[in-house]
């Protein structure tokens, strides 16, 4: 059984879901904004700061799951912080994945006649991190 943790700043699409991944709520989710909202260029203990943050806040909820649940983490977001977020993840067992999507046109035909193009990005799976 797998569960996977979003430390994103965006909450789980309904396909991400039925996947296994699980939103934060209330306090931590707030926590993890924290954490990932940087109003200044961020120095590298400020960095390192966040990624203990996070970690903690992963390793917090993987305690509460099951002993056989082959936990993992939802990560995205700027590079500087990504990578040495992988690293820790890693350590603490905590497998981290990117979201994969894909790019899916669609055509509306609007009253007036005219056609609408719409892109949809459409969950299809996830991409381990690797070191």
């Amino acid at each position: 059984m797998k569960s996977i943790i979003n430390l994103t700043q965006h909450p789980a699409t309904p396909a991400q879901i039925a996947e296994g991944v699980e939103n934060l709520s209330n306090d931590s989710l707030s926590a993890l904004h924290h954490f990932l909202d940087f109003s200044e260029l961020p120095t590298p203990s400020e960095i390192e700061a966040s990624v203990e943050g996070i970690t903690t806040l992963a390793s917090c909820w993987q305690d509460w799951q099951d002993p056989d649940t082959e936990c993992g983490a939802m990560i995205g977001g700027a590079p500087w912080i990504i990578a040495p977020l992988v690293r820790r993840l890693i350590l603490e067992g905590i497998t981290p994945y990117f979201a994969y999507s894909q790019r899916v046109s669609q055509e509306v035909q609007m009253p007036d006649g005219s056609v609408q193009k719409t892109s949809v990005f459409e969950h299809r799976g996830f991409v381990q991190a690797i070191l």
